[in-house]
């Protein structure tokens, strides 16, 4: 009897934290949503909760959870949230800009007026994936300004 119950504790556990990573990644589609329709400052507060659960929680952040966060940022800066993006790699240093170098330089790219030697501190290695990202991100503006 002890063996059937501990074995529907592991079953229920397991439950648990697949139910979790549910509404962990919900947390983070929901953000990139809410970008997507405009409501910036709402996606912002719900990637910083997608954040402070993924440091707290189980979940480690690994290739797919990065690539997501990718995704998110070449959103906001397609959006041209360059404050708002700022803001993020500001408010989780130890995590983003470590982490996500070539955002964090593509956007000191496209703010070099604001801080003109920031980008020059970009390793010669990260060029071609910050020119990347920058002229992915002008692409999309240049298309929405064209199309309006």
């Amino acid at each position: 009897l002890f063996y059937i119950h501990f074995n529907i504790e592991n079953v229920k556990n397991l439950w648990k934290k697949l139910e979790s990573k549910s509404q962990y990644e919900d947390t983070f589609h929901y953000a990139l949503y809410l970008i997507k329709i405009n409501k910036f400052q709402d996606a912002i507060l719900k990637f910083s909760k997608f954040i402070d659960e993924g440091r707290t929680s189980y979940f480690s952040f690994n290739e797919i959870i990065d690539d997501k966060i990718t995704d998110f940022f070449e959103v906001l800066l397609q959006k041209k949230q360059y404050h708002a993006t700022y803001q993020l790699f500001q408010d989780y240093p130890d995590l983003l800009k470590e982490r996500f170098k070539p955002i964090w330089y593509a956007l000191m790219v496209i703010m070099k007026d604001e801080f003109p030697d920031e980008h020059l501190r970009m390793p010669a290695e990260l060029r071609e994936t910050v020119q990347e990202i920058v002229q992915k991100v002008t692409k999309v503006e240049n298309n929405a300004t064209q199309i309006v």
